[in-house]
């Protein structure tokens, strides 16, 4: 969800996540020009998944 501020060069943008208390790791990718390219958040689900047993791998 985006939430405006008034100003079209300062949105918000909120999203639901796994396990929700707020605190995640994020990396912003900027342009040469210094413009905001990409944003990765890392939700940390691996931590709370379960491993699969591939056969030969």
């Amino acid at each position: 969800m985006e939430l405006r501020t008034g100003d079209p060069e300062l949105n918000i943008v909120v999203f639901k996540c796994g396990m929700g208390d707020g605190a995640y790791p994020t990396w912003i990718g900027r342009s040469a020009d210094g413009d905001i390219t990409w944003v990765v958040s890392d939700l940390e689900l691996l931590h709370h998944g379960t491993a699969l047993d591939f056969p030969g791998v």
